[in-house]
């Protein structure tokens, strides 16, 4: 026996399966009728009532054909799996393709451009050439110059107007180291002497003295006259006199070795000095242009 644990009817047909009301599965009926047992009493059994079973007139394949309606099976093959996303693969597909025809278009107007200008270059070359050729159809002839008369006044002319180079003049270096070397002697004898006025002819407009550039004669004067005033006794030697001219012959260099002793009633000067004086030949005498001391040895 079967019943509907829904609306709780009962059925006798084990063949079915759902509730005929609310289409509920059906459960097995097991519960039982047990007799009552008394204790020291004779047991009474009694048949069980038979209930007879409603007749229901339905199709037997009424209850099957719902069954299959509630559980409709679905075939594994039926279900598609997700198709995947291929916008990436068709976006990457479509710039390589992009790229290819670039490059190929790229390629394609470089050697177009190059042939035109192939093209340009053999065109202009050979127009270049038919055009000299027809232009001086007599460049393979040499023209000799024509000569031109000369007439003797245009010789008197070109002679007037040249002017003559002056020939070097070779310069007398041995004279040279003369004539300063005895200037240099006439400046010591008119220290010695302490003559002012001689003295200052040995000197130029214009000297540089010691530290000073372009001194005039006034200021040299002053300063070797006090030097003068200042001592009774003045005593110079030189030695190791070099002379050395300039290519003109007009200029010179002279340095050596001086060494002096003034004395005065309230002064005393001693010492050694390596000295140095520029000459240069105004007016046909050797002048001092410059006087410096290069190297001091020793002073007192």
């Amino acid at each position: 026996m079967k019943y509907c644990p829904n609306c709780q009817t009962r059925y006798t047909d084990d063949t079915l399966k759902f509730c005929l009301q609310d289409g509920t599965p059906l459960a097995d009926d097991s519960e039982e009728i047990l007799p009552t047992v008394a204790f020291d009493e004779t047991e009474t059994v009694f048949p069980p009532r038979q209930v007879e079973p409603l007749p229901v007139n339905l199709p037997e394949t009424s209850a099957s054909n719902w069954e299959q309606s509630r559980e409709t099976p679905v075939s594994p093959t039926q279900i598609s799996p997700p198709r995947k996303s291929k916008t990436f693969l068709i976006v990457l597909l479509t710039a390589f393709a992009t790229l290819l025809l670039l490059g190929a278009g790229g390629i394609g107007a470089w050697l177009y451009l190059r042939k035109n200008q192939n093209e340009i270059a053999k065109n202009t070359a050979s127009n270049n050439q038919v055009v000299n050729n027809n232009s001086n159809p007599k460049s393979n002839v040499k023209n000799s110059p024509s000569p031109t008369a000369t007439t003797k006044n245009q010789l008197d002319a070109n002679a007037a107007n040249a002017v003559e180079s002056p020939a070097p003049v070779a310069v007398d270096v041995a004279q040279v180291k003369k004539e300063v070397s005895g200037r240099i002697n006439s400046w010591i004898a008119l220290t010695e002497s302490r003559n002012i006025n001689e003295y200052m002819n040995l000197y130029a407009g214009t000297v540089d003295y010691y530290n000073g550039k372009g001194i005039g004669a006034g200021s040299i004067r002053s300063d070797k006259q006090r030097a003068f005033n200042d001592f009774d006794s003045i005593e110079m030697n030189i030695s190791n006199l070099s002379i050395t001219p300039d290519a003109s012959g007009e200029r010179a260099t002279a340095v050596f070795d001086k060494e002096w002793v003034f004395e005065g009633e309230e002064k005393y000067s001693a010492g050694k000095v390596q000295s140095q004086l520029q000459l240069r030949k105004i007016n046909g005498q050797w002048l001092i242009t410059g006087e410096r001391d290069l190297k001091v040895y020793y002073t007192e």
